[in-house]
């Protein structure tokens, strides 16, 4: 079943500056928040990058550019991803506060502020505070509305510190003036580990009312803390989303010590500040629990968290394992977990998808179920550009994208589709994670130790020397020594006893005969191995291949043992197509292959692979085409081109005019037809493929590129077949030869439709299209041809379904007086084609004459035999004859009248 969600090509957001003089550089992104001054924040499309050694830098994901940066020294390190928020104070004044911590040397938190005003010019500032109280790193900044009880007016927001080892200061957000700090006692004296040996992994901020519905499930209890200050009514104490929400740290620590362990600590703010650099007031704890480490696993240094407070999830990412906990009466328990090979970074999409980056591979799992929703292999062999080590930052559902960083790069990846609907265990099935070993494997060990035979030795391919059941012993020795000596003619003689029609055919033998015919190499070179036809019996391969016996199933069933030997689990895909493809340059075969044989949608994009690049449709370099044109110099130069090099200049322009002739005489020479049929075949049988299957063959087989090459071709067979010529136009340029069934504008349309997907939303935007002539500015030429053909195709089928309105009765008309008319017989295969070939005859008619008979029905002739009384059959009598003959309606007829005044 195909997938709902589809993972397309990666394209570049940004390229990030490297960082200055620094070994080790980083790069550190934080997301950006923005609202007015009394609403909700909300995650803006937007990401605020800090560069080791530079600066941090602001970017727009929809747009792709980069809205503002701000520098730093080039000493300074960033400790923590960096906190932005955009605020709309009015109508047309926005503020933006970045506020970065970094070392250079001396740890430091900086505030760039930054305002907009379409009335005034706008205004920058900066502030620096010095963190003086604890060497110890920052590991979180967040901004929070003002503390309550102010004595300024002018606070806005607060900015919180959070330290590796626990310990917490709020700073005000436009002076950066400390208003308290909490010690990092107040974290450890509730956790199961000591001060010394505590540290800060993840943290996150909310709010009570979100905690309270995702991860306390309405336990009212929990927030009995808030209730201390007698001062405040009743009312005021009720925890609402719009009223009463005070601010919650959600923090995990991590213990290294003899029994290492993560506690969750909950706790809140603060709420009470009465002015500036205040004595230690301790955050309060909520709750502090354990969260528990799997048994069977061991205990991980280095882990990446998620936490979804809405829904009360948090996932885990460490040593290769994705687990997901749901918490339980504020308890964190273990609902999921899958594993991942060199799993790198992962994003949570919904509540039955995560995107996990491993390597070159970015797939979507289902972690409830273990399987792989979908996948995008980014392989280094490709022509496309690659991208390594991507490191996922954050999604976007909005414009359904993921923002990862590859290298020094920003890149987005589009995931189309409705992630939540992708979570049915329908979905699942057949989608495994990692492929168990195959049973039949342990049934034949397990058979082998105990002395007997499991079915897995009368399974097709399975036929032996000894106690063949197919046949006698020398019959079998006599094949095979055929098959060394290389003497086709004695395998078929001794084959054409077998080779039966029908259901008599044993399908082992096919295996056996696959297995001769067929061989998987090994390159002298250390290239890959390749699969081979090292022995072709003529009548014997023509038997399996009309009868269907040649597939890539049964050739991997066939020659098992040798694909395991190098490490492979099944034939690679378009090893079978190449191989028919090498043996016969005329594609005969391949053309029985694809019309006898069942091919999936990468068999049969192999096969368009092969006869495009055989027809050379791929086009030429143009960056080769441009070198022998150019003779180096700039434009407007005042040179004078020498005797040599214009001889060369035009000995280079004949070559290449050679070089074109040749290209046009192979096109059109002989064997041309088989190779355009052939390939019309494979598209054809590609169109009925499921379309994310089509989609993925193309994105791993062809380059963009060559996927443009594909849509200049479908838009010459859809200009061939005069899909986009009117149907009122005379024009002689259609060829009337031309033979395509009126189905063929379903498979180019759909066609179309899956190479403009192959290539994405990224690839066009970003211009990493390379079109037919190289160019990567044709983007935008191509599809405004795309969309003009389209609209014309569009208006000549409804010129068609225009026409076939008016002219259904005459229509109907004729094929009703074709049927009335006494048949003689079948008609032979001369008549057949004169009829075929036949032309419709022009006749003059007068324009009163030019009135089609609407409505008008064919004269039946009337039966000479009537069914009397009792179903007895009688001979009509001539009175009877004429007798109907005068009931007979008259035809349609037209009278003209005249009226004359006098």
């Amino acid at each position: 079943m195909s997938s709902k969600l589809a993972i397309q090509k990666p394209y570049v957001v940004a390229k990030l500056p490297k960082p200055i003089g620094l070994k080790k550089g980083r790069y550190v992104v934080g997301e950006v928040h923005g609202g007015a001054l009394t609403s909700k924040k909300r995650k803006r499309s937007e990401l605020a990058v800090g560069v080791d050694g530079e600066g941090v830098n602001l970017y727009d994901i929809a747009s792709s550019r980069l809205i503002t940066s701000y520098a730093l020294p080039p000493q300074g390190l960033f400790t923590c991803p960096p906190a932005s928020l955009r605020t709309r104070v009015s109508k047309n004044r926005f503020e933006r506060r970045t506020y970065v911590s970094t070392t250079s040397p001396q740890p430091q938190i900086t505030l760039f502020y930054e305002s907009t005003d379409s009335k005034q010019p706008g205004l920058f500032s900066s502030e620096t505070y010095k963190i003086t109280s604890s060497t110890s790193p920052v590991v979180f900044l967040g901004t929070i509305a003002a503390a309550q009880g102010s004595e300024t007016s002018t606070e806005i927001l607060d900015l919180i510190v959070i330290k590796e080892n626990g310990e917490i200061e709020c700073l005000d957000g436009n002076t950066l003036h400390r208003k308290w700090i909490s010690p990092a006692s107040a974290i450890e004296r509730d956790s199961t580990t000591s001060q010394e040996e505590m540290s800060v992994e993840f943290a996150h901020l909310t709010n009570a009312y979100a905690t309270g519905q995702g991860i306390f499930k309405d336990r009212d209890d929990v927030y009995a803390i808030f209730s201390d200050n007698s001062a405040e009514s009743m009312e005021s104490r009720v925890i609402s989303e719009d009223g009463f929400n005070p601010d919650v740290l959600f923090l995990i620590t991590k213990s290294t010590g003899s029994a290492p362990a993560r506690n969750i600590h909950i706790i809140t703010l603060p709420r009470k500040v009465t002015g500036f650099d205040n004595s230690n007031r301790s955050v309060r704890t909520l709750v502090t629990t354990l969260l528990q480490t799997p048994c069977k696993r061991e205990f991980a240094n280095n882990s990446t968290f998620s936490l979804q407070v809405s829904s009360g999830t948090l996932q885990q990412l460490s040593n290769d394992v994705v687990t997901m906990y749901e918490f339980s009466g504020s308890i964190a328990t273990e609902v999921s977990s899958i594993q991942v090979d060199n799993a790198l970074s992962f994003l949570r999409l919904s509540s039955t998808s995560v995107l996990i980056s491993s390597n070159d591979v970015l797939a979507v799992y289902n972690p409830k179920y273990q399987t792989t929703i979908t996948s995008f292999a980014n392989s280094s062999d490709s022509a496309d550009e690659h991208y390594s080590n991507i490191k996922l930052i954050s999604y976007f559902p909005k414009e359904n994208a993921a923002v990862a960083i590859s290298e020094n790069q920003l890149i987005s990846i589009q995931i189309e589709g409705k992630s939540r609907a992708a979570g049915l265990l329908i979905d699942s099935i057949g989608h495994a994670t990692h492929q168990s070993r195959p049973i039949a494997i342990l049934e034949a060990a397990f058979g082998d130790e105990v002395g007997v035979a499991t079915m897995g030795r009368f399974h097709a391919g399975s036929i032996k020397l000894e106690g063949s059941a197919l046949g006698p012993k020398d019959v079998l020795e006599k094949l095979d020594s055929s098959c060394i000596s290389n003497d086709p003619d004695t395998y078929d003689k001794y084959m054409a006893v077998r080779l039966v029609k029908g259901s008599d055919f044993d399908k082992r033998w096919a295996i056996f005969c696959l297995g001769k015919i067929f061989s998987w190499e090994s390159s002298t070179d250390g290239a890959e191995p390749t699969l081979r036809i090292s022995f072709y019996p003529e009548n014997t391969f023509g038997y399996l291949l009309k009868n269907g016996y040649i597939s890539t199933a049964s050739v991997e069933s066939a020659l098992l043992s040798q694909i395991k030997s190098s490490n492979l689990d099944s034939l690679p895909r378009g090893e079978l197509v190449k191989a028919l493809f090498e043996m016969d340059p005329s594609v005969e075969i391949l053309r029985a292959l694809i019309s006898q044989t069942y091919l999936d949608a990468s068999e049969l994009v192999h096969a368009v692979h092969i006869l495009m690049d055989n027809l050379e449709l791929f086009g030429d370099n143009a960056y080769t085409k441009q070198e022998l044109l150019t003779n180096g110099r700039a434009i407007g130069e005042d040179t004078v081109m020498d005797d040599d090099k214009g001889e060369r200049e035009v000995q280079d322009l004949a070559a290449q005019a050679e070089d074109d002739l040749a290209l046009i005489e192979f096109q059109l020479g002989e064997g041309s037809g088989v190779r355009g049929e052939t390939l019309s075949l494979a598209l054809g049988k590609l169109y009925t493929c499921p379309t994310d299957a089509i989609v993925h063959a193309l994105q791993t087989v062809f380059t963009s590129q060559q996927i443009v090459s594909l849509i200049y071709q479908l838009r010459f067979d859809l200009r061939g077949g005069a899909w986009t010529s009117k149907y009122v136009d005379n024009s002689d340029e259609i060829d009337e030869e031309a033979e395509m069934s009126d189905s063929s504008i379903i498979i180019i349309s759909s066609l179309l439709h899956n190479c403009i997907d192959a290539i994405g939303a990224g690839g066009w935007i970003s211009g990493n299209v390379r079109l037919f002539n190289g160019d990567a500015f044709e983007a935008e030429e191509l599809v405004a041809s795309l969309k003009n053909e389209i609209s014309a195709t569009l208006e000549g089928l409804e010129e068609a379904i225009f026409l076939k309105g008016m002219l259904s009765e005459v229509i109907r008309y004729g094929a009703s007086v074709q049927k009335a008319l006494p048949s003689d017989g079948p008609l032979t295969e001369n008549q057949l084609k004169r009829k075929r070939s036949s032309k419709p005859m022009l006749v003059q008619i007068d324009e009163e004459e030019r009135v089609l008979p609407m409505g008008l029905k064919a004269s039946e002739k009337i039966a000479l035999i009537k069914v009397g009384a009792g179903g007895e059959l009688l001979n009509r009598s001539m009175r009877d004859v004429g007798r109907l003959k005068s009931r007979k309606v008259p035809k349609y007829s037209m009278e003209r009248i005249e009226v004359s005044w006098g």
